[in-house]
């Protein structure tokens, strides 16, 4: 009777461990989840320049956020979450652009690695191994002398266009070291000026912006990680 109990126990750690590595294994394979085939900027903005006109009767949210940055996860974590599982049914139009900032930056990282929200037509992601569009952006938040700015949360309301270059954006929100300091959050604090954004952008009602923090705390840990 001892000797069946141990079985038994034995054979319910093993399930509970290999419910464990599932769920695991679920958030860390990468899998496509709006785009079947990745647009990559390989000569010029024009790509990302076509998806933000197309529509520009509704508001335009743009990220660029590094595929192997904790940070930058925590990031995207949180605008799709604001948008897929809290907005579902909100007219707008979410472009996140991947970029090369640290050794880990491929192209094969640039798909969601979190699988617990469904697929959502709104968004649609780019690959931009030449930081191409951090450079086109910078100088629409006032880092006109950076190489191109990466980590960063850019809204644009309906109706905005862009000809030659990108209007200014009518928000935004980063993780920079550089960049306004009053726009700088982290960790949670970013979380919800992401969701304060993403509801006034959408026309919900949403709370007045956080005062930014006197200074950065560590960094995230990225969905999935562990």
């Amino acid at each position: 009777m001892r000797r069946r109990g141990a079985l038994l126990l034995g054979l319910g750690s093993v399930a509970v461990a290999a419910a464990a590595l599932a769920a695991v294994y679920s958030i860390r394979t990468a899998v496509a989840r709006t785009d079947p085939e990745l647009t990559v900027l390989s000569d010029s903005v024009a790509p990302l320049r076509r998806l933000f006109n197309d529509p520009s009767d509704r508001p335009r949210l743009v990220a660029i956020v590094s595929p192997s940055c904790p940070r930058a996860w925590y990031g995207f974590h949180a605008l799709e979450t604001a948008i897929v599982r809290d907005r579902p049914a909100a007219e707008l139009s979410v472009i996140v652009v991947w970029t090369r900032l640290l050794p880990g930056d491929v192209e094969a990282r640039v798909t969601p690695l979190d699988r617990r929200l469904p697929p959502d037509p709104r968004i649609r992601h780019l690959w931009d191994p030449a930081g191409l569009a951090g450079r086109a952006l910078a100088a629409t938040v006032g880092l006109e002398s950076a190489p191109f700015v990466e980590d960063v949360y850019l809204f644009w309301p309906a109706g905005d266009r862009w000809e030659e270059t990108a209007p200014p954006p009518a928000s935004w929100v980063h993780q920079l070291a550089a960049g306004d300091p009053q726009r700088r959050r982290h960790g949670e604090a970013l979380g919800r000026e992401i969701d304060r954004i993403v509801g006034a952008m959408s026309g919900g009602p949403s709370p007045p912006p956080e005062p930014a923090p006197a200074s950065a705390p560590s960094p995230a840990p990225a969905p999935g990680a562990g």
